[in-house]
């Protein structure tokens, strides 16, 4: 389906599945970690976690969203409520939203405890599952160790 095009790394050098999340190295530099799901109504969403040179990016895909490609605007981003940040968030594509934090393992910690990622505009309010990051985190960290430090 379009999503497995938009996670799939046609350069991959190193790649495992764990808590059903794949965690690759791109072989351009960065580590990352990706799940694909049913987020109903015949809908797929999926996150990506990576980790590069230049810090950690999220990004959020929905077939079910339209946006404007290129903008940019500010979101509240919320972790199981346990952790809370307003964040700005670019949208890549039409159905792609991307985050960028500098490196923080602390982040990396609460994302592998989590069991929800929301993210609210004022308007509308989107959820991403974090099932089984507790397993890939450490191992989306060990790509790091290996290939971009």
């Amino acid at each position: 389906m379009l999503l497995s095009l938009v996670l799939a790394a046609p350069t991959a050098q190193a790649r495992t599945v764990t808590g059903g999340w794949e965690v690759e190295y791109d072989g351009d530099g960065a580590c990352m970690m990706s799940s694909v799901y049913d987020a109903g109504g015949g809908y797929q969403a999926a996150v990506v976690i990576g980790i590069g040179n230049n810090g950690l990016a999220l990004s959020f895909v929905s077939e079910r969203w339209n946006m404007k490609r290129g903008a940019v605007f500010n979101v509240d981003m919320t972790i199981d409520r346990s952790w809370q940040q307003r964040v700005k968030v670019k949208a890549n594509d039409t159905d792609t939203l991307l985050i960028l934090f500098d490196y923080s393992r602390s982040l990396l910690n609460t994302i592998a405890d989590g069991n929800k990622i929301t993210l609210d505009d004022g308007n509308e309010s989107w959820s991403f599952t974090l099932h089984g990051t507790q397993a890939a985190v450490p191992q989306l960290i060990a790509c790091a160790k290996r290939y971009v430090w």
